[in-house]
């Protein structure tokens, strides 16, 4: 299926939805950059609402990922931050968590978003990584 006909079988709130998380998605590839992670979920929570979503935590997480796939050089903390400001301003009660792994000679780390006590990830097992314990809100 070619990339437009995919944009227009979905529904209108996937379509926005998924053009949101395009924003969010390249603002904090951008916000990485130029401000600490602990500045940034500071504006998050600052902005965090209780209002109703007409979409699921997976609908978003899907929606995230879909959009970082389209923006080479996408790593998981930039799209794990726009999923959890997603999440946070619709109300959701999500966290960040960043953990480690050592695999081989070296260390790894990745970052992902947890609802309701499950991970919201596609294809790398969070399991295999130990949290660094709850960032501050």
């Amino acid at each position: 299926m070619k990339p437009l006909s995919r944009i227009a079988a979905l529904s209108p709130i996937q379509r926005r939805l998924l053009a949101r998380s395009l924003a969010r998605v390249a603002w904090f590839r951008v916000a990485l950059r130029m401000h600490s992670v602990a500045s940034i979920l500071r504006r998050i929570e600052l902005r965090a609402g209780a209002g109703p979503a007409n979409f699921t935590p997976r609908d978003a997480a899907w929606a995230v990922h879909a959009a970082a796939r389209r923006l080479p050089g996408t790593y998981c903390l930039a799209r794990s931050l726009a999923l959890h400001e997603l999440l946070r301003r619709s109300g959701f009660d999500s966290e960040l968590r960043i953990g480690v792994a050592r695999s081989g000679p070296g260390i790894a780390a990745h970052a992902w978003v947890e609802c309701d006590g499950m991970a919201l990830e596609s294809g790398t097992a969070t399991t295999a990584f130990a949290s660094l314990g709850d960032l501050p809100r």
